[in-house]
């Protein structure tokens, strides 16, 4: 199957998103921490936006190999907080196998919890310190507690 290296997009992907911050604002830091949820809201629609896209675009230019099956939601923890990924289930037609399109993209365990961004940043955070506080400082980061 004609797949992407890891860590690259092969089709032009192009998605939008707005934020907006309303609201009764008594200091700064209440000001500063709605624009930072209201950014984090906009990057988590732009990243499903974004993965839905990249998928249908592949699907669009592989039609004679594959064909969608049927969809799933995969949960994952990205920069922007959690996300629920509407991911395609494809038929490679010449060898009848049925594959995540996530996994073609990042050919990796595509069930992982983490983004590949998250995944390296708490991969640098835990050799920099001992893994419990730097899992606190990557979910103060990313607005969501990591782990159970």
């Amino acid at each position: 199957m004609d797949e992407p290296r890891p860590g690259t997009v092969t089709d032009p992907v192009s998605v939008g998103a707005t934020a907006a911050v309303t609201g009764d604002f008594h200091s700064v830091n209440d000001l500063e921490m709605a624009i930072l949820e209201a950014t984090r809201a906009a990057g988590r629609q732009l990243y499903v936006q974004a993965c839905a896209a990249l998928q249908d675009g592949w699907l669009a230019a592989h039609r004679h190999r594959c064909t969608a099956q049927r969809g799933r939601t995969l949960h994952r923890l990205t920069p922007f907080g959690p996300v629920a990924l509407p991911i395609r289930v494809v038929r490679d037609k010449t060898s009848g196998r049925d594959l995540t399109l996530l996994k073609v993209f990042l050919r990796h365990k595509a069930t992982r919890l983490l983004s590949p961004a998250l995944e390296q940043e708490a991969c640098a955070a835990a050799t920099e310190q001992n893994y419990r506080p730097a899992a606190r400082a990557l979910s103060r980061w990313i607005g969501a507690r990591l782990g159970p």
